[in-house]
């Protein structure tokens, strides 16, 4: 299996696969395998992270053209997750939402004692 998954990253910088298809191609693979319970965590606000922020020097905060694009991902995760659900009998996952998470913590830091 680790061989084929060594090939799928080869093929994928070839031909600039996205990684969400990468993902359903790896999480098909462990399928296959047996695997029916899967775990994810979602991207955070990138735009939000020190080095992005700094890029926002004349409106100061998160970067927000960052922050879409893992909003995006993360949208685009979901359907993916909810697509395989669906197909795939037995399937089940958690998926965390760890954008809102972390962007509450960044926008109501007193209410975490902060």
């Amino acid at each position: 299996m680790l061989a084929k998954l060594k090939t799928l990253i080869r093929v994928n910088n070839k031909k600039n696969i996205t990684s969400l298809s990468l993902l359903c191609v790896v999480l098909q693979i462990l399928y296959e395998k047996g695997a029916r319970k899967f775990g994810f965590l979602s991207l955070s606000p990138l735009g939000c992270l020190p080095a992005l922020r700094a890029l926002n020097t004349d409106k100061g905060g998160c970067f927000e053209a960052a922050s879409a694009l893992a909003l995006a991902h993360n949208n685009a995760l979901s359907n993916v997750l909810t697509s395989l659900y669906q197909v795939h009998e037995g399937f089940m996952y958690s998926n965390s939402n760890f954008y809102d998470w972390l962007g509450d913590r960044i926008d109501n830091p007193t209410n975490y004692g902060m």
